[in-house]
């Protein structure tokens, strides 16, 4: 069983260089992004330097809270000194300002975790 597990350490240990992610794999958890994403879906995610596009389904941490949250970009500002980036989840009827916490009206390039690059959804395979 150690063999196993060795190899299962070391594939994954190649996934988070490859990915440049801490968690190169992931299962969505909730139905927010269906019909896109349906809940039980695994994603691949990679830590790409592209800057930020509206459309993008990205991973991203709320500070103080512990699960991160699979949503895709709705708006983008670009500003001199900062990136301003506004989510939704496909299923639900306004955008995250309600999720974020008190106050917070956008999230920061630091709260973006990964961008999804890869979807073994239910019905069918998928590439960003």
């Amino acid at each position: 069983m150690s063999g196993v597990a060795d190899a299962f350490r070391r594939l994954w240990q190649g996934l988070m260089v490859a990915s440049g992610s801490e968690s190169p794999v992931v299962v969505v958890l909730s139905e927010s992004m269906e019909p896109a994403i349906q809940r039980g879906d695994i994603l691949f995610l990679w830590l790409g330097y592209a800057p930020f596009r509206v459309g993008e389904i990205i991973v991203f941490k709320i500070k103080g809270r512990e699960i991160p949250i699979i949503h895709r970009i709705l708006e983008v500002h670009e500003g001199k000194a900062k990136v301003q980036i506004l989510t939704k989840g496909d299923n639900n009827s306004v955008d995250d300002r309600g999720l974020y916490n008190p106050g917070q009206l956008w999230l920061e390039p630091d709260d973006v975790l990964v961008a999804v690059s890869f979807c073994f959804c239910l019905l069918a395979v998928w590439v960003v």
